[in-house]
């Protein structure tokens, strides 16, 4: 993306700070208003001209508008931070087999420890020494249950687990940590910390549905036909109307009621179809308008020969949509996908948050994968803290780690997604090898081969440990390409490499 320079950073700076402007102007607007007595842009413009009167009537209304926006920000944050998902529990036998996995792909146990703590007033990485056994337990339940550490041992079979798992980090960790707790700490636990969440105003979310609608129309000019929920639903009177339940949902000021609709994009290969389908998930930012130039290349090397699936996630796209559908919901509904199109099979890629997505296909429904090819991929290794700290915590530094963290990880409801409805354990995935075959393991469940895996790992992805993953994904003999000096998306803006993405199933 871009470069670490004191240019790039001034200018990241001021586009961030100038997004920020209109609520401190409209704030100031008002404040000064009431001060003089009546409104200042009566200062400027005659009220006696028609021009003046219209003017100042749609200025005021923009005001009012950002006014209850910023209220309902305010509120929907409150509202959201106390949502609580009660995320799937597990049998016995399947989280053994999950902390079994994860204790055997720690290569560095201090680092896997210390990384998901810091101290509360320095925001620092403690030392092991500084960690005690009290907060590796509060820390653990959250891990490996999704609960908080009295909620756990309120259950006697799961506060057995726990003492036992705990005695096994400790054994990993070289019996280092000392009894008690350190109050002066605080774990990292998603869905149990608050919301962390800037406000954004409301015109750039309507800049954002206006571009979006625009691609919308390119991609139907491209042939591609639009679907919701296994219905075709091409007309723009739908998509408006989709959008606008959306929002009044959001700004109803209840809570996100269950599940959400599931819209994709097909076009069928327009010659001989030569292979299975492609479908493609996107990640975290505005949704598939930012993926256009990779398309064209998807289209150029593919779409004579394969159709075309693209799966839209509104509710991580900075769109006002708190409706988020349940993995088994979305798998269920790529499996209709598919079966309406009459695709026995296809080949699924991700970037970035749709590597997720391509996992869970790949669980609950390997008979219906004929590939799997993952970009910038955030599913390996996640009992590290890297994705976590960094994509939630971390104080950006850089231009790029600037950009993440305002245009996408402290976007509201993305930032709802992220802390409420992201299932950590879900998410992880397991890569195993035998005779020179990568499979995927599943917990309790006989193994999934995958005769057909590709990873492109960014050389210099500022979410994960990319040498990290890259290491563990050539011990087990996966397929996997380094992107040499690339930062996290920066292929989008690289024609070589979206070249040689699509080429793979060209």
């Amino acid at each position: 993306m871009l470069n670490d320079t004191q240019f790039n950073r001034i200018w990241v700076s001021l586009v961030v700070y100038l997004v920020q402007i209109p609520l401190y102007f409209i704030m100031s607007y008002v404040a000064f208003s009431f001060l003089y007595g009546k409104p200042l842009i009566y200062q400027i413009l005659s009220t006696n001209s028609a021009v003046g009167s219209i003017v100042a009537n749609v200025f005021h209304s923009w005001v009012a508008c950002e006014l209850i926006f910023f209220v309902h920000y305010a509120l929907a944050k409150r509202r959201l931070g106390k949502y609580s998902q009660e995320i799937p529990d597990m049998s016995l036998e399947d989280r053994w087999d999950l902390i079994n996995q994860c204790l055997e792909t720690i290569d560095d146990p201090v680092d896997w420890c210390t990384g998901w703590f810091r101290d509360k007033s320095t925001l620092r990485r403690p030392h092991i020494q500084e960690i005690r056994q009290g907060n590796i337990r509060e820390w653990l339940a959250w891990a490996f249950w999704g609960k908080s550490m009295p909620r756990v041992l309120a259950n006697p079979l799961h506060a057995e687990q726990l003492e036992q798992l705990l005695e096994l980090a400790f054994e990993k960790l070289g019996n280092k940590i000392a009894g008690g707790y350190n109050d002066r700490l605080q774990c990292i636990r998603l869905n149990l910390d608050p919301i962390r969440s800037t406000y954004r105003p409301l015109v750039l979310y309507g800049v954002v549905y206006v571009l979006t609608y625009i691609f919308d129309y390119h991609l139907m000019q491209l042939g591609f036909n639009r679907y919701e929920n296994g219905s075709r639903r091409q007309s723009w009177r739908s998509i408006l109307l989709d959008d606008a339940e959306a929002i009044k949902e959001a700004m109803s000021g209840g809570m996100p009621s269950p599940g959400g609709k599931i819209v994709h994009w097909h076009r069928p290969a327009t010659g001989v179809a030569k292979g299975p389908p492609i479908v493609f998930v996107h990640g975290i930012a505005a949704g598939l308008m930012c993926y256009n130039w990779f398309i064209q290349k998807l289209l150029r090397h593919c779409g004579e020969n394969r159709g075309l699936i693209f799966i839209e996630m509104p509710y991580v796209s900075m769109h006002i949509n708190q409706a988020i559908p349940t993995s088994p919901e979305l798998v269920d509904e790529i499996r209709k996908m598919l079966d309406i199109h009459g695709y026995d099979k296809a080949t699924f890629m991700g970037h970035s948050l749709g590597t997720c997505v391509v996992n869970w296909v790949v669980k609950n429904i390997p008979e219906r994968v004929a590939g799997v090819t993952l970009l910038d991929p955030v599913v390996f290794l996640l009992h590290y803290s890297d994705l976590a700290y960094n994509f939630v915590h971390r104080a950006p530094t850089t231009p790029n780690e600037r950009l993440i963290s305002y245009f996408a990880a402290q976007e509201l409801y993305t930032a709802f997604y992220i802390a409420r409805r992201f299932d950590w354990n879900d998410n992880m995935m397991f890569i195993g090898n035998q005779d020179g075959k990568a499979y995927i393991k599943r917990y309790g469940d006989d193994s999934i081969p995958l005769g057909d895996l590709k990873v492109f790992v960014s050389e210099n992805d500022n979410l994960i440990n990319s040498q990290r993953v890259l290491h563990y994904l050539k011990a087990k003999k996966v397929d996997c390409e380094l992107m040499p000096k690339l930062d996290h998306a920066a292929f989008l803006f690289r024609t070589d490499w979206g070249d040689n993405i699509s080429r793979v199933h060209a």
